[in-house]
């Protein structure tokens, strides 16, 4: 019985033990509890794996964003030695200096090498970063532009033989950079190559090469101090610069063919550890930016937050709670703010930086994204003047051009737009009165300003000023020209290309301009040039020679009236024609010399004291004229000057005996008996003695000036009238047809029917 008893106690006894501990409520506590501690290791666990997840996206886009402020700085070094080469490329003495080398003498060679080395150093950016420019022409002969004391020799030996020159002319103008020193065997230096075309066309004349030291592009690379193992690789996979100096000019131990984006990340076993790699390519210029970091040093702050989730284990949902609104506040907030302020920046807004960012690797971004912001303000300046600089150069094939307009709040050149060229005359007097091409854009941009004109400047020379026009706005171009000119008493002539429908279409306004500006010499002075004002004419040098001839027979056979009459159909020829500033200028240099020599051939010294009272022209100075018309004015004045001077001449050499003889000729050089001995007859004297006398008089025998006398009649019928070439042989003196062809060939060096055919009877 007791033996029952004790084992009912016994089973009473665990019963109540059971019902104290899988009572309903300690079920539900310790669900509770388990449930609690399992939600919260779940959330440690993913908040691990989240955070590790955060850490390395923020770390990468930080390090992304260094690299991008890097390779904008780089971008913009290199774009500067790119204007650097194009300047130099597309100046005229470069351009004279390939084209024209072999038929320029020494000395002027020397003086265009000289002319290009100022304007390096005028336009140069740095000079202690460049070490030496050189021009090669398509011959293989080098000009050399040293930088201070620097000087390299093989700059461009077996340049031709190299697969350099078809990677180079390849690009049609572009640069091509040697960055690890393959082609100029210099690993210490980079080497920028690009073709030199002709000013208005694409075929090369040349190359020009300059090389640059890497430090300048590595202070750029390592002045970051938070990337401190960052290098630049080149597309052949060859370390260029890097932080660790042994690694330079090696090939990088990183693979090459894991850099497929433009940017990115990826971990991989580097020099005994395990490193976190950054990445950002440059297509523009061949290159890649990387950055390595060992994994360690990224994951150190992930490790803090795994040790801080192991005791939140310990803490209840409350403290959950105040760490998840912790985060939150610390966390997601500055970075909402800032996603948002870059959102604002990709709309166009410059004027706005995160205030008050937190102490923490979000505030190193929001102070990287503030630098990235005033940077971008203080570039907006340069990249307008870039972009218009693209436009007028013809490079509008470049990705993005108009999105790039509108973000810097240029026109969208979308629609029709001219070039118009603005080009100060007079630079003496302007300087004079203080005024430069800076204080001319002022004035512009004050006055566009003013009429609400979304024209753009361009500062293109010392003494030029392009403006681009749209098509509604054509009607300002004649109006800032009066404006010049008149009320602020600047001289200037504008030149005006056509206006085209789309913006690839500007660079041919801009040559067009510049082409009108040639033609200025024809114009008005201060005047407006349209393109299509002007008519390619071929004209023919053989009829400005038959002009040149007929001033100087003008001038020899002293017809002042026949010599102002072709003077005036020379000049009206110049300009009906739209003859070039060259071919006019050697057209009067050329008739110049035939007066020299139809002077000094009758024995007049025009450098003489005699002569002390005629201006004579200065043929260094001619191209110095601004116009035809100041030209013409010259030159007429010296012409009459000559005709009056033989004139008197041939009147104090001419006695009256031969002036009578010389009357019975212009009277009747038509008889064809008219000899030597017969006019003798009539003077009285011996026909030997008359031959000698008129010989030293006139300086030719009597059969001579006969001669002349009828071909200068028979000159003047064949211009003048209709007549057969036979009528006009008879009227002349000649029984014989053929005999006057023969004798006027030899007169005129063509037949009389192709002279009549050249003077368009």
């Amino acid at each position: 019985m007791s033996e029952h008893y004790e084992d009912d106690k016994s089973r009473a006894a665990k019963a109540s033990f059971y019902h104290a501990y899988f009572s309903l409520k300690n079920i539900l506590i310790g669900s509770y509890i388990v449930l609690s501690i399992l939600v919260i290791s779940i959330f440690a666990v993913v908040t691990s794996k989240v955070t590790e997840q955060i850490i390395t996206e923020k770390e990468n886009r930080a390090v992304i964003n260094s690299l991008r402020n890097i390779d904008d700085r780089i971008t913009l070094k290199l774009d500067n030695y790119g204007t650097v080469m194009n300047s130099l490329a597309y100046s005229e003495s470069t351009q004279t200096l390939l084209k024209q080398a072999s038929e320029l003498s020494n000395q002027r060679q020397l003086e265009l090498v000289n002319e290009v080395y100022y304007r390096m150093n005028e336009v140069n950016v740095t000079n202690t970063e460049i070490n030496a420019i050189q021009l090669m022409d398509l011959s293989g002969k080098k000009y050399t532009l040293n930088n201070g004391n620097y000087y390299m020799e093989g700059l461009m030996d077996n340049y031709f033989e190299s697969p350099l020159y078809d990677q180079v002319r390849s690009l049609n103008g572009g640069l091509f950079i040697d960055y690890s020193g393959a082609y100029s065997r210099d690993t210490n230096n980079l080497t920028l190559y690009r073709t030199i075309n002709e000013l208005r066309g694409t075929r090369p004349i040349g190359v020009i090469a300059m090389s640059i030291k890497k430090q300048a592009l590595g202070s750029i690379l390592f002045q970051d101090s938070d990337l401190p193992l960052t290098s630049l690789i080149d597309i052949s996979g060859i370390t260029v610069i890097d932080a660790q100096k042994e690694l330079q000019g090696t090939e990088s131990a990183i693979s090459f063919n894991s850099f497929t984006d433009i940017a990115s990340s990826f971990q991989t076993p580097l020099y005994g550890d395990n490193y976190f790699i950054t990445y950002l390519k440059n297509k523009h210029y061949d290159y890649t930016l990387v950055n390595r970091a060992p994994i360690g040093s990224i994951y150190q702050d992930v490790a803090f937050i795994k040790k801080v989730n192991f005791y939140l284990i310990l803490f209840n949902l409350l403290v959950v709670v105040i760490i998840a609104v912790f985060l939150s506040r610390t966390l997601v907030k500055p970075i909402n703010e800032l996603i948002g302020l870059m959102n604002r920046v990709r709309q166009g807004n410059l004027n706005i930086k995160m205030t008050n960012p937190p102490l923490n690797e979000i505030g190193i971004l929001a102070n990287n994204f503030n630098e990235m912001v005033t940077t971008l303000r203080n570039s907006v300046p340069l990249r307008k003047e870039q972009l218009i600089g693209k436009l007028l150069l013809g490079r509008t094939a470049d990705s993005g051009l108009l999105q790039q307009a509108k973000e810097l709040g240029l026109p969208a050149f979308d629609s029709a737009h001219g070039v118009a060229v603005v080009e100060i005359n007079d630079r003496s007097n302007i300087d004079a009165s203080g005024v430069s091409i800076d204080d001319v854009e002022i004035l512009l941009q004050s006055e566009l300003a003013a009429i609400h004109s979304s024209a753009l400047l361009h500062i293109l020379d010392a003494r030029r000023v392009i403006m681009i026009v749209h098509g509604e706005d054509e009607d300002i171009v004649p109006y800032l020209h009066k404006m010049l000119n008149e009320q602020k008493n600047i001289p200037v002539t504008i030149g005006v290309g056509r206006f085209y429908a789309s913006a690839e279409h500007i660079h041919e306004s801009y040559l067009e301009a510049l082409d009108a500006l040639n033609y200025k010499h024809l114009f008005d002075r201060n005047g407006m040039i349209y393109i299509n004002d002007i008519q390619a004419y071929v004209y023919s040098y053989e009829q400005l020679d038959v002009l040149e001839d007929g001033i100087v027979h003008a001038v020899k056979y002293m017809k002042e009236e026949e010599l102002l009459s072709m003077i005036d159909k020379l000049f009206i020829t110049f300009k009906e024609q739209f003859v070039s500033k060259e071919a006019m200028n050697r057209t009067i240099v050329n008739t110049y010399l035939k007066i020299f020599k139809l002077m000094s051939d009758r024995g007049i010294d025009l450098f003489g004291s005699e002569q002390s009272n005629i201006q004579v022209p200065s043929i260094n100075n001619i191209h110095l004229h601004a116009g035809a018309h100041e030209l013409k004015r010259e030159f007429a004045a010296f012409l009459q000057s000559a005709t009056r001077l033989i004139e008197e001449r041939r009147e104090k050499r001419m006695n009256e005996t031969i002036a009578g003889a010389i009357e019975i000729i212009q009277s009747r050089y038509a008889d064809n008996d008219l000899s030597a001995g017969n006019i003798a007859k009539e003077l009285h004297i011996s026909e030997n003695y008359f031959s000698k006398l008129f010989k030293h008089e006139t300086g030719v025998n009597f059969s001579q000036y006969v001669t002349t006398v009828r071909m200068e009649a028979a000159e003047k019928l064949l211009r003048q009238t209709g007549n057969k070439i036979g009528e006009i042989a008879l009227q002349v003196g000649y029984n014989d047809a053929n005999y006057f062809s023969l004798c006027f060939k030899g007169a005129f060096g063509v037949s009389p029917g192709k002279y009549r055919e050249k003077q368009g009877n």
